[in-house]
């Protein structure tokens, strides 16, 4: 339910804020643990990233548990500047 209500807000609130409404989702594909989406939006003109990465664990008995991880990042070129969106 937490998930769905992130998912919600972050998609909601870039809809409100962002002059570009388009956002791009990538999956990162692997075995790597550290495997997940990438969500690429613009807020205030300049480039955003949103990581999300869920694991389910499960055992020979069954479910054991998951975790949910996501972070928020704005892109930055080479200098640390951040980068605009192109219109």
């Amino acid at each position: 339910m937490k998930k769905i209500f992130f998912i919600l807000s972050v998609f909601l609130t870039s809809i409100l804020v962002a002059e570009d409404n388009t956002v791009v989702t990538r999956m990162v594909v692997g075995d790597d643990p550290r495997a997940g989406i990438i969500h690429v939006l613009c807020i205030e003109d300049y480039k955003f990233a949103i990581y999300q990465n869920s694991r389910v664990v499960r055992t020979a008995e069954g479910y054991a548990g998951e975790s949910q991880s996501s972070s928020m990042t704005q892109i930055l070129d080479d200098r640390g500047r951040g980068i605009k969106c192109s219109k």
